[in-house]
């Protein structure tokens, strides 16, 4: 095997330069922040190199090295990766923790008030049965008590089904209409910082679909990456897969819309007509995600206007298209 002039070997720990007999001639040993920098800049000269280092001369060098280089090694892969782990933070990151907050204390909200529903109605339920909205609900609780609500609901205390309850048995009961009506407000809170979050670095995206939407096709998309790298018909069915897969599993109906049924949009076209609206906008917002994805700090409102124009005009069309 013909002997190579010199050799220079490049690692996380350093760059290492050898004589014809593989001997150790100079080496300098990378510190920890410019691990990146000298790495990058080792690997761009290696590369103007057309010899290849055969297998076994790469074996010599390496077990040379091993003893001497493997707790920097260690150190230094530990540091790079810590820093790629840093670098991978993005503002769509916010975003979903944000959004799955918002979905964790919605079906909080929904327990507390069906358990604080069916606990107050013991002691009086023609209450429950007037008042559907449960904000509304536990409020008339903690405000007033049986005879006013009594009057509220032009009944006599003994024309209603409910049981007589000790004050004291009354205090969990208010306790946890507090305590929704706390869940509440933070979910308020977290959608208001959801708004100004998907304004402020997605306004393309937000102008089409608005902080909820966008951000639920960020949350099943995975990123705002994977967002911009989906065709607009897979946009479309975002929230739809369980039906996608009954479809192709059973060949029932494919569905037409996904998480986009609840954009304004949508819902206002009549149901035969939804599917038309959903398609047209999972296109312009696919776009959105495209040039949110690669923006480079301008915002190209004029655009967006104009496509919330089209999208305005055709819910319009088929509004009288029933």
């Amino acid at each position: 095997m013909a002997k190579a002039s010199k050799l220079t070997y490049v690692n996380l720990a350093g760059s290492y330069h050898f004589d014809e007999q593989y001997q150790l001639l100079d080496k300098t040993e990378f510190s920890l922040p410019e691990q990146h920098e000298q790495l990058q800049e080792q690997a761009e000269k290696l590369a103007k190199q057309p010899p290849e280092v055969p297998r076994e001369v790469f074996f010599k060098i390496s077990q040379q090295l091993y003893q001497a280089s493997i707790q920097k090694l260690r150190t230094a892969n530990l540091f790079i990766t810590k820093q790629l782990i840093k670098s991978s933070f993005k503002p769509d990151t916010l975003v979903l923790q944000t959004i799955n907050h918002i979905k964790e204390l919605e079906k909080i909200s929904n327990m507390l008030a069906k358990r604080l529903r069916e606990w107050y109605g013991y002691y009086l339920p023609e209450l429950a049965k007037k008042i559907q909205e449960h904000e509304t609900f536990a409020n008339l609780i903690l405000k007033h008590n049986k005879k006013e609500l009594l009057n509220e609901l032009h009944l006599k205390d003994i024309e209603s089904m409910g049981a007589s309850i000790k004050e004291q048995d009354l205090t969990p009961i208010k306790t946890l209409a507090q305590q929704f009506l706390a869940v509440l407000e933070l979910k308020k809170q977290q959608e208001q910082y959801l708004e100004q979050l998907v304004q402020e670095h997605f306004p393309h995206l937000y102008q089409i679909g608005g902080s909820l939407i966008t951000a639920r096709l960020m949350a099943k998309a995975g990123s705002l990456q994977r967002l911009a790298l989906l065709p607009a018909s897979t946009v479309q069915l975002l929230g739809a897969e369980k039906a996608l897969f009954r479809h192709l599993r059973t060949g029932s109906a494919a569905p037409k819309y996904g998480v986009l049924l609840h954009h304004p949009l949508v819902t206002q076209v009549p149901p035969k007509h939804k599917g038309k609206m959903a398609r047209m906008l999972a296109n312009k917002i696919s776009i959105a995600a495209k040039v949110d994805y690669h923006q480079t700090g301008k915002t190209d409102q004029q655009i967006m206007k104009k496509f919330v124009q089209e999208l305005e005009k055709k819910a319009e069309l088929l509004q009288r298209m029933r």
